[in-house]
């Protein structure tokens, strides 16, 4: 599930003095996923900063456990901070924004099911996109969606493809599912690998390329 927000642009209030002690050079543009945070939109306004929906424009992204939407996708793989609501609360309180670092996310039992750790792969992420020069096209039937899948790829560093390749050149893939098989026949023909979804979105998490492992051909 993903919070369906209005785009809100905030000035700090004249009574935030202290709102330029951020360590943020520039207002955080923040995502909610998963929650509704009342209190914590009204502290954006305050210390000045943006409720954006945006996964390419966010710097932060406000969850309360992990759950695997496009918005919590896309924050991994472009390597931003992952808070729980605690950090607006503590930077209302304090009257600026604090470090997320002692903010981050925390989710042991999905931490566990994924097998990863929700702070090393944004760290990796952050020094490195996963799939940075990737040349990745999406068949139709794959969920999410093409055009869902397609933002969390692009978020990765990789450039999708509209078409079916036809063309074994380095870093060129198709994630597609067993229904679409039939459709990557030219694929298939020019031995470009075809993966399933888990591909991207275990590989994200993971901050790991593996393409033996889901190979569906």
């Amino acid at each position: 599930p993903q919070m369906k927000t209005r785009r809100q642009t905030c000035q700090p209030s004249p009574s935030s003095s202290l709102a330029t002690q951020s360590e943020s050079p520039t207002a955080p543009k923040v995502m909610f996923t998963g929650l509704v945070d009342e209190e914590g939109m009204e502290v954006i306004r305050q210390l000045g900063g943006e409720v954006v929906e945006s996964v390419y424009d966010s710097t932060h992204l406000v969850a309360n456990r992990i759950r695997r939407t496009v918005k919590f996708m896309c924050a991994v793989a472009r390597g931003i901070p992952v808070v729980t609501s605690e950090w607006l609360k503590q930077s209302g309180k304090n009257r600026y924004y604090l470090s997320p670092r002692s903010f981050l996310l925390g989710d042991r039992e999905q931490e566990q099911k994924f097998n990863f750790s929700l702070r090393d792969a944004i760290h990796k992420a952050k020094e490195q996109r996963l799939l940075q020069d990737y040349r990745i096209h999406v068949t139709p039937g794959v969920q999410p969606d093409p055009s869902q899948m397609a933002t969390i790829l692009q978020c990765c560093g990789a450039t999708v493809l509209p078409k079916m390749p036809r063309a074994n050149k380095e870093k060129t893939l198709v994630i597609s599912c067993p229904s679409d098989l039939p459709k990557c026949k030219a694929a298939l023909n020019a031995n470009i690998p075809v993966v399933g979804v888990e591909f991207a979105l275990t590989g994200i998490l993971q901050q790991a390329v593996h393409l033996g492992k889901y190979r569906l051909d």
